[in-house]
């Protein structure tokens, strides 16, 4: 025959026997909801909690000041390689009006840096500050916006920049061009 609880106090009695009621881990005194501490000792094991998340944040607040400085300066070496590149002019013919021009930037198309593994924390880090987006095959892409049309120069700049951020920040950064 199951007993069943009629009054408060039985309730609260039945409620302690099946849930069992657990001693502090620190000490003798009865434990506070589900936590595995008595009040005292959950006000101090908080205060450590909340002490190990302020230096979690002044952790990830100090890299990321770091990829900022190394994504700028990277995209300053970019920019110096692509000024410093000297494409070579293509020549445009059209069969049918037999007019005739030079570009000369070069062929056209577009470069792109493409850091693996997209969910380390510089990956997270470029999209969240809108430098990259999330790149076809895994990873994040930098596309390289300067320098117009010009494939050389963009892709002077992305093989800049790759290196950079491999030799600086130890991330794994490729360079990628496409002639469109």
């Amino acid at each position: 025959m199951n007993f069943t609880p009629t009054t408060r106090a039985e309730k609260q009695a039945d409620y302690f026997r099946s849930c069992g009621t657990k001693k502090c881990t620190k000490c003798e005194r009865l434990t506070v909801g589900r936590s595995q501490y008595c009040r005292e000792h959950m006000i101090i094991a908080h205060g450590q909690w909340k002490k190990m998340v302020e230096g979690k944040e002044m952790e990830r607040k100090e890299r990321y000041e770091t990829f900022a400085w190394f994504f700028n300066e990277a995209r300053v070496l970019g920019i110096e390689a692509g000024q410093e590149c000297s494409p070579i002019p293509m020549e445009v013919h059209s069969p049918n009006s037999g007019q005739h021009w030079t570009v000369p930037d070069g062929v056209c198309g577009f470069a792109w840096v493409k850091v693996r593994p997209g969910n380390c924390s510089f990956a997270h880090w470029l999209k969240k500050n809108e430098h990259a987006k999330s790149g076809y095959g895994g990873g994040v892409h930098i596309y390289i916006s300067d320098f117009g049309q010009s494939l050389a120069r963009k892709g002077a700049c992305a093989r800049a920049m790759a290196k950079h951020l491999r030799d600086e920040l130890g991330v794994n950064a490729r360079a990628f061009e496409r002639m469109d």
